[in-house]
C-alpha cells in the first residue's frame, strides 16, 4: 500500500539519517561498550510512497538487516516505530516483520500514539538505563 509522493525534505532527511546510523552503528558495534542501541521514530508514516519509493522505516530497517549481516559483532537493535495513525503502523509492521524474524539481534516495536506521551516515557527510561545502551530518538 502506498501513500503520497515522499517530499524530497523527507527524502534528503532519510539519506541523511541512514548515512549517520551506518556510521554510528558500526562504530559502536566495535567499541566493546554497547549491548544495545535503541532508535524510535515517532513519526513513522506509511513505510512506503508512490512508485513504490521506501520511507523512513523501510530504509533504515534495510539498512540495519545489511549492518547485522555484514558485522556479527552488531550490538542487539531495537527499533519503535510510532504513529498517530494506526494505519500507518500497520503498513510498517507489514514492509518490517520479516527483518525480525531473519535476525534474532533486530527487535521492532510498534506503537500507535501520541508523540508527546511516547517522549516523556522514553526520556523516563533513559535515565534509568546503564551507559551500555544507547538510544536515538528522531522525528
Amino acid at each position: 500500500m502506498t501513500a503520497n509522493r515522499l517530499s524530497p525534505y523527507s527524502d534528503a532527511k532519510i539519506r541523511l539519517l541512514k548515512a549517520y546510523l551506518k556510521a554510528f552503528l558500526a562504530m559502536v558495534g566495535h567499541d566493546r561498550y554497547t549491548d544495545r542501541v535503541f532508535l524510535a521514530d515517532l513519526f513513522c508514516g506509511p513505510g512506503m510512497y508512490t512508485r513504490n519509493k521506501p520511507g523512513g522505516p523501510v530504509e533504515i530497517g534495510r539498512m540495519l538487516e545489511g549492518l547485522h549481516k555484514a558485522h556479527a559483532s552488531a550490538p542487539i537493535t531495537e527499533f519503535l516505530f510510532n504513529d498517530i495513525d494506526a494505519a500507518n503502523v500497520s503498513n510498517v509492521k507489514d514492509y518490517l516483520r520479516p527483518l525480525e524474524g531473519a535476525n534474532p539481534k533486530i527487535k521492532l516495536i510498534f506503537s500507535n500514539k501520541k508523540a508527546a506521551s511516547l517522549i516523556a516515557k522514553l526520556l523516563a527510561e533513559l535515565e534509568n538505563k546503564s551507559m551500555r545502551s544507547k538510544r536515538f530518538y528522531y522525528p
